[in-house]
């Protein structure tokens, strides 16, 4: 055994900080403009908060042996006015550098690593809840909301896994092989499909007027329209908020559940400011595929989830 090995393994650390950045940030000038106005050159603040502060000693000495004692009680108050001051100053420095407020650009690049689990919208609505944390804090906050939301969709997959009678991990290793092999002849099939198709289209559709029995060729003569394979939704953030038809409708039009949520809302809330929802109001809020448009603005109409224009 080499000396730089262990008996006893490291332990896993979650996530990495530093609290070197809070502190004292990087001194590095292409990130100046980023800064909320630092100056990490010199280690302070461009404007200071209440930078006129000092401003309130530039009085002028014009008393009297007199009014020693009034000047000594007035000198005292001035003192403690300004204390109080750049307490305050000081105060709102400090919840800059807890919040990690410095670099708060940063930020918005910082969430990408939670687009699997929670997504990027529902990250950067999360961020709201800095004020209430420090740093520390809300990077333990949201790595646990993450690593929830990663347990969520391995219980989700699971439980898929469980339903298509799978008991066991190799099982399992073995049904996703399968399952892309599937996937991959079937885009094999299609591609085909599609070249005999445009094989037959480029002669006269006179001299064939005969239709293949194959189920996977196109009658000679006919547009060849493409399909595409139903979306695996299943470990995607949302899934378990769908109803079975929501699954099923995600699946073939190839939507993501988070999306179809946040669109199946805006129309259900237009719905409402209207009354009535109609299909050219639809495409207008979603800016998504005419085609799934459609499909989705259908669906909700069959659910009942949103209304058409009454006839007049």
């Amino acid at each position: 055994m080499t000396t730089n090995q262990s008996l006893f393994p490291q332990p896993v650390i979650p996530y990495l900080f530093s609290l070197d950045i809070s502190t004292n940030p990087p001194r590095n000038y292409h990130g100046d403009k980023h800064l909320a106005g630092y100056n990490a050159y010199r280690s302070e603040f461009e404007l200071n908060y209440d930078s006129n502060a000092e401003n309130i000693f530039t009085i002028e000495d014009t008393h009297s042996d007199d009014e020693d004692e009034c000047l000594d009680a007035l000198k005292v108050s001035l003192v403690n006015a300004f204390n109080t001051r750049l307490k305050e100053r000081h105060r709102r420095y400090s919840i800059i550098q807890n919040h990690g407020l410095i670099m708060i650009n940063k930020l918005f690049s910082w969430v990408k690593k939670f687009d699997v689990t929670l997504t990027r919208a529902k990250a950067e609505r999360l961020l709201v809840f800095m004020q209430f944390m420090t740093g520390m804090q809300f990077d333990a906050f949201m790595e646990s909301m993450s690593l929830a939301e990663a347990l969520l969709q391995k219980y989700i997959l699971l439980t898929e896994y469980r339903k298509n009678g799978i008991k066991t991990m190799q099982s399992a290793r073995l049904y996703r092989h399968l399952k892309s092999e599937h996937e991959s002849a079937l885009k094999e099939q299609r591609y085909y499909s599609m070249v005999m198709a445009k094989k037959f289209e480029s002669k006269s559709p006179a001299k064939h007027k005969f239709s293949l029995n194959q189920n996977f060729l196109p009658t000679p003569g006919k547009k060849y329209k493409r399909s595409h394979m139903p979306l695996d939704i299943i470990d995607l953030p949302g899934y378990h908020l769908l109803s079975e038809s929501e699954k099923t409708l995600c699946a073939h039009v190839r939507l993501a559940p988070r999306n179809y949520l946040e669109i199946k809302n805006t129309m259900i809330a237009e719905n409402h400011k209207l009354g009535f929802l109609r299909l050219l109001d639809a495409r207008r809020i979603v800016k998504i595929d005419v085609n799934k448009t459609r499909k989705l603005y259908d669906y909700l109409i069959e659910e009942g989830f949103i209304s058409k224009p009454l006839m007049t």
